[in-house]
């Protein structure tokens, strides 16, 4: 068995993350560089549409911190180790990411049905969520309540 490193998965968890956010992000680069109907009108049954991924995102927004900290709270036990911590924040960490993914998935499906570039706007928020979201030792040490001898485990 190989010995645990937390600087490795951390690693790990932060290519988990960017990885969540390629796909929304190539689906707009195809969107904007196949979209042939972006100066049409949007049809008058399909423009409510284009606020829905707006809807879906605010509702992420105020929905996601809850579940991170429900899932985080029901993943460890008393007294956890530093693997069992990082294992904890690791899941409710890509449950957390993959409701925003989810979101920005949506708005480029929108975006493709209704032929408007507007909702390739709350993508570009997406990705600066995920940027603001990066896990890094520093958050770590915040949301883990890292002791000096854990902290110290990462160096």
């Amino acid at each position: 068995m190989t010995n645990y490193s937390p600087r490795q998965q951390l690693s790990t968890l932060k290519i988990i993350h960017f990885g969540l956010l390629a796909f929304p992000v190539f689906a707009t680069i195809f969107f904007l560089f196949n979209n042939e109907s972006s100066s049409e009108k949007v049809e008058n049954e399909l423009e409510v549409l284009q606020f829905i991924p707006t809807i879906f995102l605010l509702l992420v927004f105020f929905i996601s911190g809850k579940l991170f900290n429900t899932t985080y709270k029901n993943s460890i036990g008393p007294n956890p180790s530093l693997q069992k911590k990082m294992s904890a924040f690791s899941s409710a960490h890509i449950v957390q990411m993959a409701l925003y993914e989810g979101v920005g998935l949506f708005a480029v499906v929108v975006s493709f049905i209704t032929g408007s570039i507007y909702n390739i706007g709350l993508v570009a928020l997406i990705f600066l969520i995920f940027l603001s979201k990066t896990p890094s030792i520093v958050k770590l040490e915040d949301k883990l309540n890292l002791t000096p001898e854990e902290r110290e485990q990462f160096n």
